[in-house]
């Protein structure tokens, strides 16, 4: 049986891109990403819980993040999860 790991998250860049090097001098850009949860309680009081998301982008995509996100953009990011 096949496996899916796919992640879709829409929400604010929370710092500027960080341009990083691995020993073996692979290049890729970090940053956090903050989202938003709301919903509403069985006694209809509204709720909100943000949550950050560290990201690193990796080959040529790691140029786009540096040059064209800033601290407050909203970006649609698609990718997958590694713990």
């Amino acid at each position: 049986m096949r496996t899916v790991n796919e992640v879709i998250l829409l929400g604010w860049v929370a710092n500027d891109p960080l341009l990083k090097e691995t020993q073996n001098g692979q290049k890729l850009a970090v940053f956090n990403l903050a989202t938003k949860r709301t919903w509403t309680t069985k006694d209809w009081e509204r709720k909100e819980e943000s949550q950050f998301h560290k990201l690193a982008c990796w080959g040529k995509l790691w140029e786009k993040a540096v040059k064209l996100l800033s601290k407050g953009d909203m970006v649609y990011v698609r990718g997958y999860l590694h713990n």
